[in-house]
């Protein structure tokens, strides 16, 4: 449980102009299809939930090699029933799933970091299934408490248009300079293959997510770059690394990079059998789901 911020800004989702859609189930009729048969209607339908379309502004803001604005569609009964199979079986890939579907914008999804890849699947969903949600909160005592959230509860922090990118990091004793990169879907891939077949589980969870986030690294004194031959000799350099240099990257990572963008959630709740009144963070993508 945490004390609120202050809020950052309120997500902003735009329709594009269309040509507002009419249905006419006649105009698609035909003899062997009347206006009122069920096949004839399902096409209508499914041609008008395809012609809703809208903008947004992802959080990344264009710095990260994939577009800053693309356009997204609502679920259709489709989308949901390929979502609700996959899931069963591998959610990950369900969620790429539905991207390919509903993300008109064309680029390379695994190009997307976590927070901008929650942010659109939030979007989806409550473009899809507005409204307020009901959830119930896990207290410290074992209770549960009822809130409502509404779209409106949630924050948006994005990259300023003045941040350099990739982060500079300056490492005191090594006296090298370290440029850091968020981790997108496809890093996330490469670790969780490296780490099945890795040995030691320290440098597993440490060193590997390190060492893929790093984008070049250069001398302070006078800026020359590195020469590496892949990501694995940055493995290498953090395992000779004073520990002290290792945590300036670690705590920057921490607070600068994990969890500072994308969407926050915190809402305040009553326990009723303590009296109190708590400010809690929640995960968005914990009761923004998607048909589930």
């Amino acid at each position: 449980m945490t004390e609120k911020n202050n809020a950052p800004l309120k997500a902003k989702t735009k329709k594009v102009k269309k040509e507002k859609f009419k249905i006419n189930y006649e105009e698609a009729a035909s003899s062997e299809n009347p206006h009122n048969d069920i096949s004839n209607i399902l096409k209508i339908l499914g041609n008008q939930l395809q012609e809703v379309e809208h903008e947004i502004d992802l959080p990344s803001n264009g710095k990260l090699g994939y577009p800053k604005t693309i356009k997204i569609r609502e679920m259709t009964t489709e989308d949901e029933k390929i979502l609700l199979k996959g899931l069963y079986s591998n959610e990950d890939k369900a969620l790429d799933k539905l991207l390919d579907r509903c993300v008109v914008t064309p680029f390379d999804k695994e190009l997307l970091t976590d927070f901008d890849r929650s942010f659109i699947l939030i979007e989806i969903s409550t473009l899809t299934f507005p409204g307020p949600k009901k959830y119930d909160v896990p207290l410290a005592n074992g209770n549960t408490v009822p809130v409502v959230i509404d779209v409106e509860d949630l924050t948006l922090t994005k990259l300023d248009d003045d941040v350099e990118y990739p982060f500079k990091v300056s490492l005191p004793i090594s006296e090298l300079d370290v440029y850091l990169k968020f981790q997108n879907t496809k890093m996330l891939r490469e670790i969780e293959y490296f780490n099945k077949n890795y040995k030691d589980e320290h440098l597993k969870k440490i060193w590997v997510s390190i060492a893929k986030r790093i984008d070049r690294i250069e001398f302070t004194k006078d800026g020359t770059v590195v020469n590496v031959n892949n990501w694995l000799d940055y493995v290498k350099l953090l395992n000779v690394w004073k520990l002290q240099d290792t945590r300036v990257i670690s705590n920057f990572i921490s607070e600068n990079i994990s969890d500072k963008y994308g969407y926050k959630l915190e809402k305040e709740v009553y326990d009723p059998e303590s009296g109190k009144t708590f400010t809690i963070t929640i995960n968005p993508l914990h009761f923004f789901r998607l048909g589930i």
